[in-house]
């Protein structure tokens, strides 16, 4: 009888754990299902971002998931501090934030940020590295810097395998770029390679290379498309883009280490429509969201390791090294961006 007992209890015992394990099962599914439900009947969404186009390829990601939504984007480059100006004004416009990690910091600082569970981003099967800053921002995309040519004209063995390349003879006058890439890709490396490197190479870019700086990306690739300059430096995720859905003949060489920075998407603490932007902001930062973003436009490529992301295939075709940011190497890299800023463009010497 002891013994009937005991295989009883230990029966018992099985039944519970698959009864506990299928309860978590159906407990990860409610709660999309729940935060989905919701966000279907409030219908609306709205999210301040950067870029105009990055704004259009966000949304169509988003239809193509959820038909049933109705989109607004504003795009606005002083987005971080709108945000921090509209909220002290008691406006509340905007559902969802898509910026870098030093644009979302403002916000978190001043609590401005609403935080997304481990619950809820274990249903929509988000990794534990994608979530940051305790919650209140989850990993999207990655933006990977990168020197890139045109291909008709420059060959692929020709080209810098490293940064100081840059300050030979050849290219001299050779290289465009817009501020915020090139000296935000300085300061990044300037965390590898200490504070004297980055203030150094600054200076030596500006006076011996001398640098093109630009208003924008467009302007810089028209300049290397028809001739008038030899290397781009800019971000990898835009150039595939342009190469292989347009048809543009861009090469990018190995340059290695490099500097990945990473965007995220962040929902407002008092959203008009928090269902919607809870439901579409942890969709995004998923690995289904993210193959869909890809499908739409390689700008949005993950570089973290392991990623199926084209972007991340190419990194590792190319055997790059690449500098990944944190929170932290975000907090350091910002700060170190204003001392260089006044460098590259002659300010101080």
């Amino acid at each position: 009888m002891r013994a009937d007992g005991r295989r009883w209890g230990v029966l018992a015992a099985v039944v519970l754990l698959v009864l506990s394990a299928a309860s978590s099962a159906r407990s990860g599914v409610s709660v999309r299902e729940r935060i989905c439900e919701a966000a279907q009947r409030e219908g609306t969404l709205h999210i301040l971002m950067h870029l105009q186009e990055v704004a259009e390829d966000l949304e169509k990601a988003l239809k193509r998931k959820f038909p049933w939504l109705s989109i607004r984007t504003v795009a606005d480059i002083a987005a971080p501090t709108r945000a921090v100006a509209e909220a002290q004004a008691g406006r509340h416009d905007h559902d969802l934030f898509y910026w870098s990690i030093p644009g979302v910091l403002p916000l978190y600082e001043r609590r401005l940020l609403a935080s997304f569970s481990e619950e809820e981003t274990r249903a929509f099967d988000i990794p534990g590295s994608g979530r940051l800053l305790g919650g209140a921002a989850l990993s999207v995309a990655s933006v990977v810097h990168a020197l890139v040519y045109d291909s008709r004209r420059i060959r692929a063995e020709e080209v810098p395998r490293k940064w100081e390349d840059l300050l030979q003879e050849r290219w001299r006058g050779r290289l465009v770029s817009e501020i915020t890439a090139v000296t935000n890709g300085i300061a990044a490396l300037g965390l590898l390679f200490g504070e004297a490197w980055a203030f150094d190479f600054t200076r030596r870019l500006r006076d011996e290379a001398r640098i093109t700086l630009v208003p924008s990306p467009e302007i810089a690739r028209r300049m290397v498309l028809f001739g008038e300059k030899d290397l781009h430096w800019t971000v990898l995720g835009t150039i595939i883009q342009r190469r292989e859905r347009l048809q543009e003949p861009w090469g990018w060489a190995p340059v290695s280490p490099t500097f990945a920075g990473r965007f995220v998407i962040a929902m407002f603490a008092r959203a008009p429509h928090p269902n919607a932007a809870r439901c579409a902001a942890l969709w995004l930062a998923s690995r289904e969201g993210k193959a869909a973003l890809e499908e739409v436009s390689y700008s949005f490529g993950d570089a973290t390791p392991g990623s199926p992301t084209r972007v991340r295939k190419e990194i590792d075709r190319m055997r790059i090294r690449v500098f990944l940011e944190n929170v932290e190497v975000a907090r350091r890299r910002l700060e170190l961006y204003g001392r260089l800023v006044p460098v590259l463009t002659g300010q101080v010497r």
